[in-house]
């Protein structure tokens, strides 16, 4: 063998062992940094508004934001109606495969397969509606409990649905952009 494969050799045998001095196989202590919880006010905030100014556990917390109260609604409010698309093709009217589309009415949210109707819904302030919907679409019915929030003055919707587990909604968030008029 050459000096360097004999160098690679031991270097290979080097790296793969684990024994400590004793001849036992001890794993190498590794350090996992904790993960951290998702807050329960993820929405009171969707601008980022808020930052403490001192690390955590040092200082003073930051105030709580005022959560709105709850009011209940029999429509969605027309701050939250019109035409929504998560890419600027969806809002082409002359397009016909916008399958990115969201249009919403005073009881209803169409979408390229599948239409929701309001069962229930309230809001809380101004930007926020939380909803009961019932949807229909490709031949299955469902109801997904969603939140709606809309940001940047109007401009953007997030929408973010449970799902239903039984195979209709599948959950998740999704955000639009309000279409141009």
């Amino acid at each position: 063998m050459t000096r360097y494969a004999i160098a690679a050799v031991l270097l290979l045998a080097a790296c793969g062992s684990s024994e400590d001095g004793a001849g036992n196989g001890a794993e190498e202590e590794t350090t996992v940094a904790p993960i951290e919880k998702t807050p329960a006010n993820l929405y009171a905030d969707p601008g980022n508004m808020v930052v403490p100014l001192d690390p955590p556990g040092k200082g003073t917390a930051p105030a709580a934001l005022p959560t709105p109260a709850p009011s209940p609604v029999v429509a969605i409010p027309m701050a939250f109606r019109g035409r929504w698309g998560i890419g600027l093709a969806d809002c082409d009217a002359a397009r016909d495969d916008a399958k990115g589309l969201m249009t919403v009415s005073a009881d209803t949210l169409r979408f390229w397969e599948s239409r929701a109707k309001l069962a229930a819904a309230r809001t809380e302030g101004a930007t926020t509606l939380v909803a009961t919907l019932s949807f229909s679409g490709e031949g299955q019915t469902w109801r997904e409990p969603t939140r709606m929030v809309l940001q940047d003055n109007g401009r953007s919707l997030v929408r973010d649905s449970a799902g239903d587990g039984q195979g209709g909604g599948q959950g998740g968030t999704t955000r639009y952009m309000r279409c141009p008029a």
